[in-house]
């Protein structure tokens, strides 16, 4: 991939971010998405749970981190 094309893959991952962000802001948290990419691919998307949950660990990029693990099935990422 050339750095143009890598740009423009950076920029669509961001807005996709900032979408989950928005989801869960409508939801009532606080607006924070994350992403995990593996060559390209989103294999997570998560976003803040920490007030639907009432538990202070479940940001986002915790969220997202065992969202992972489930999908892969493994401990090591």
């Amino acid at each position: 991939m050339n750095r143009p094309e890598a740009h423009l893959q950076d920029l669509q991952l961001m807005e996709r971010c900032f979408e989950v962000a928005r989801l869960g802001a409508k939801k009532g948290e606080l607006p924070f998405g994350t992403l995990i990419v593996s060559r390209g691919q989103v294999i997570a998307a998560a976003t803040n749970l920490v007030s639907s949950e009432s538990d202070v660990t479940r940001h986002a990029e915790l969220v997202a981190l065992s969202a992972v693990q489930n999908f892969l099935k493994r401990t090591r990422l």
